[in-house]
This record gives structure tokens, C-alpha cells and sequence, in this order.
């Protein structure tokens, strides 16, 4: 987590206006499943998919989680 926030703040430094996300895996995938839930996956998609960098804590949490892993892909994709 430190070293994520480090980064994430070097980036800022040396590239201010740069849209950075940090957040656990665990914190994206209950997002996920709320978003879904509630019916709001395209604010969600807007949320994570239009920021520069997405520094994503924790990535081991999402194994066996094909839905979190597909939309991750997509994300990254973007």
C-alpha cells in the first residue's frame, strides 16, 4: 500500500493533472458487485475506465474471481 501511494504521488509530482486511483482489489470488486446490484455499472465503468492510472492494491484477491478479473481486464484495457 505505502509503495503504491508512492508511486502514485511521484507520478503527480513529476506529471500534475495526471488522474490517479488507488484502491484494493477487494475494495474494486465490492464496487463491482454494488455497481452491478444497484444498477450503476456504467458509472463505475466511467469511474475506473477514464483515469490515467489505476494503482490496484492487493491484486491476489481477485484469483477465482472471473467476473472482478474480466472487468479488471476491461479496465485495463481501456
Amino acid at each position: 500500500t505505502h509503495l503504491l501511494h508512492a508511486i502514485g504521488n511521484r507520478v503527480l509530482e513529476r506529471f500534475p493533472g495526471t488522474q490517479v486511483a488507488y484502491l484494493s482489489a477487494e475494495q474494486f470488486t465490492n464496487e463491482l458487485i454494488d455497481a452491478i446490484r444497484s444498477r450503476r455499472t456504467a458509472e463505475f465503468h466511467a469511474r475506473y475506465r477514464k483515469v490515467d492510472i489505476l494503482l490496484l492494491d492487493d491484486a491476489h484477491f481477485v484469483g477465482g474471481k472471473d467476473s472482478t478479473q474480466e472487468e479488471l481486464f476491461h479496465t485495463f484495457n481501456t
